[in-house]
């Protein structure tokens, strides 16, 4: 009798215990796998991009690791004549996985992307 009376107690207990772990979760509005948001001002270099009415600044462009940001602010119609070209602006950028948003404050510098090289054959 003494030894149904601990089962019995043990698995109230156990059950009490896992409904109460369940209660806990997380109940915050974050993600577990969300990525982090970053925000920096800096300079930035990239290729200018327009899609429509968007405005983009693709960094490190001829990777798969490339980071698309749109444009926003004043120059964003001065950046958008550069279509095409290689630019270098001071901005602050917010950034979230691959992609993200800048407010561009000066244009440094556009340039032409030189043409590739033909491919020799061998």
């Amino acid at each position: 009798m003494r030894r149904s009376a601990v089962v019995l107690l043990l698995a109230i207990f156990s059950s009490v215990f896992l409904s109460a772990c369940a209660a806990v979760q997380d109940k915050s509005p974050i993600k577990k796998n969300s990525l982090p948001v970053i925000v920096r001002t800096g300079v930035y270099e990239g290729l200018v991009s327009v899609d429509g009415d968007s405005v983009y600044i693709i960094t490190n462009y001829k990777s798969r690791s490339r980071v698309d940001y749109r444009v926003e602010g004043d120059l964003k119609n001065k950046i958008a004549a550069l279509d095409g070209q290689l630019v270098t602006v001071v901005g602050t950028a917010t950034r979230q996985g691959w992609s993200g948003t800048i407010n561009v404050i000066k244009i440094l510098k556009p340039k032409k992307i030189p043409p590739s090289s033909p491919a020799k054959n061998k």
